[in-house]
């Protein structure tokens, strides 16, 4: 298997004004790499090409891969799965756990905010909160929920915490309400009635 990631690069349209002769003769080549690819049963050849922005490839070599799939961003529930995971991964409170869980999810669709809907975007704002939380005199052992406030803040500039841009050094911690905490209904995949139980058992 041929696998070519972010392919527009390379294969982009030789119709466009601003490419050179090389990157013309680059597409070309290809082309007729292409045309000698032999066909064997016992030993297939698959040339996979990735790609963000398909109307910038050149029409010839789009003409010359059999299938096309499209891998769209993910809607909210696949965003809610894929943090309750990577979720085990961080120090979360349960303030922050609960955050990430139920809110981050609305509140990037309520922004319609694309690079928040895939893996790459997701992991980046967990741990940029893991930067935060460490910062000068704020350490912490845990992520807190100010801490994942301020990340989602310097990714889509909303400013929920701070006005003006996101402040990572002056910004305040304060300790969780029991009243928020109850509506709580699982942390880590784990229902908060049992947690409460184990927690007692090991004091």
């Amino acid at each position: 298997m041929i696998l070519i990631d972010e392919c527009e690069s390379v294969f982009r349209s030789r119709s466009s004004n601003s490419l050179t002769t090389d990157h013309g003769n680059i597409v070309a080549a290809f082309l007729s790499y292409l045309e000698g690819v032999h066909e064997d049963k016992e030993k297939p050849v698959f040339i996979v090409a990735m790609t963000n922005i398909l109307e910038e490839i050149d029409s010839a070599i789009l003409s010359r891969f059999d299938k096309r799939i499209k891998v769209d961003l993910w809607d909210l529930p696949s965003i809610q799965e894929f943090l309750k995971l990577k979720a085990k991964d961080y120090k979360l409170d349960l303030m922050a756990y609960d955050y990430l869980i139920n809110d981050i999810p609305k509140i990037i669709f309520k922004f319609n905010y694309d690079e928040l809907k895939t893996p790459r975007g997701l992991i980046s704002l967990l741990n940029q909160a893991v930067t935060i939380s460490q910062r000068l005199n704020h350490q912490h052992p845990y992520i807190k929920l100010i801490d994942l406030q301020l990340s989602l803040d310097l990714k889509l500039e909303i400013n929920q915490v701070n006005k003006g841009q996101g402040n990572w050094e002056n910004h305040q911690h304060q300790a969780n309400n029991w009243k928020d905490l109850a509506f709580i209904k699982e942390y880590n995949g784990i229902p908060i009635k049992q947690l409460l139980k184990i927690t007692i058992l090991n004091q």
